[in-house]
């Protein structure tokens, strides 16, 4: 269960685990640090039956599928608001907050997923959505200004 003093947790039942918890709290106290403010989890684990539900009224580009979801991972935050990314972006102190974490999440192992849109992610830009990739993954992707799914399927086509 989500618990800490940088942290707006929206619900009481929201889960992590323990090491992505742990660095997420870090990533928050420096944040808390800059900012005076604290991130807010508006979503964190999601089990099959949640996600399915969602399937219902999300767009198949803007929500994942039961089974696909980072969020199923226990690995995955979505912060602040439940929005489109154009919304997102338009309120001048979420992008602020954006582009920090975009500059700085990776050294507490964290990673903006879908950052780049359809075409390349397989889902809409979710500037809210973050994912705990460790610290080797994480740092690559930020130093080869990659998101997860460019290097997923950079990695498969060199298996071929």
């Amino acid at each position: 269960t989500l618990s800490s003093d940088y942290l707006i947790i929206n619900s009481t039942n929201m889960k992590l685990r323990t090491i992505a918890l742990k660095k997420l709290d870090e990533l928050a106290k420096e944040f808390y640090t800059i900012f005076k403010d604290k991130i807010v989890i508006v979503s964190a684990y999601r089990s099959y039956n949640y996600q399915k539900n969602l399937e219902q009224w999300c767009s198949p580009t803007l929500c994942a599928r039961a089974w696909f979801s980072e969020h199923q991972l226990w690995l995955a935050v979505d912060i602040f608001a439940a929005t489109s990314a154009g919304d997102f972006l338009s309120k001048a102190e979420f992008k602020t907050y954006y582009e920090r974490l975009m500059q700085n999440a990776h050294r507490y192992w964290w990673h903006n997923s879908y950052q780049k849109g359809v075409a390349t992610d397989t889902y809409q830009q979710e500037p809210r959505h973050w994912r705990y990739l460790g610290r080797e993954l994480a740092t690559e992707l930020y130093n080869n200004q990659q998101t997860f799914a460019e290097r997923y399927n950079q990695q498969q086509l060199s298996n071929i």
